[in-house]
């Protein structure tokens, strides 16, 4: 209980600071306070138009939301800020708030929350065209550059500097944290990477793993098998390997 008021609270909280960015755009724009959605060609206010305050859909779209946003699929053209609460949460620009559904769609940036409370590391599809400022929390986390914390079973981050926590953590370049059974940093990797298998091309900093692979190695190993195969002596070694 305690743990559902708190996420409750969060919600809250996100909710307010969004609506409260959201005024000076919504009213410059004559933003509506109400919207009722049955499907785009059937809702009280016309998809092009932006709403400030709620929004109840089946289906709803409209072009700049600042609102408490509830329905099956919520849909916005550019913009949003607040809370969305559905089957699937779509925003086509940039998003400040939360998502809270099973499919999370942000085209351009992200800050807040994707996924849902409680259930928010198995039953997400999470998704962040552009920059990731907060958490993501489901069964697939995705953005092209993370400035925060993926949690879940499957993580991708192309840049990610934060945290990557799942059974697969896969970035190009990793500036953080990687905790998991399989993580990979295909290019480079500085900081912590924590699993059965660790891997990346140029590592700095600390492996804890059964295997732990890199090309250029500048820190430490600790594992059953470590190799670091640009180095000159011993570039396979049991229980640890280090350059420093």
């Amino acid at each position: 209980m305690q743990g559902l008021r708190f996420y409750f609270m969060v919600c809250g909280l996100l909710a307010w600071s969004a609506l409260a960015q959201g005024v000076n755009y919504s009213d410059s724009n004559g933003a509506h306070p109400v919207q009722l959605a049955l499907f785009p060609s059937v809702q009280l206010v016309p998809p092009e138009e932006d709403v400030a305050g709620l929004r109840l859909n089946l289906i709803g779209v409209n072009r700049e939301v600042a609102a408490l946003d509830l329905g099956l699929i919520n849909w916005t053209t550019s913009g949003f800020k607040g809370v969305g609460v559905g089957i699937a949460n779509v925003v086509c620009a940039d998003s400040h708030g939360a998502g809270i559904g099973f499919f999370n769609y942000t085209k351009g940036n992200m800050s807040g929350l994707q996924g849902i409370p409680l259930l928010t590391f198995w039953n997400a599809f999470n998704l962040v065209g552009g920059r990731a400022g907060g958490l993501q929390g489901g069964l697939y986390n995705q953005a092209q550059e993370l400035c925060g914390a993926q949690i879940g079973l499957v993580n991708v981050g192309d840049q990610s500097a934060g945290l990557q926590l799942s059974l697969v953590n896969y970035s190009v370049t990793n500036s953080g944290a990687q905790a998991g059974l399989v993580n990979i940093g295909a290019e480079s990797a500085h900081g912590v990477q924590i699993g059965l298998f660790n891997q990346t091309e140029q590592f700095c900093g600390l492996q804890i793993g059964v295997v732990n692979r890199t090309r250029i190695l500048e820190g430490l190993q600790i594992g059953l098998l470590n190799i670091a195969s640009e180095k000159e002596i011993w570039p396979i070694s049991p229980l640890a390997n280090w350059v420093f």
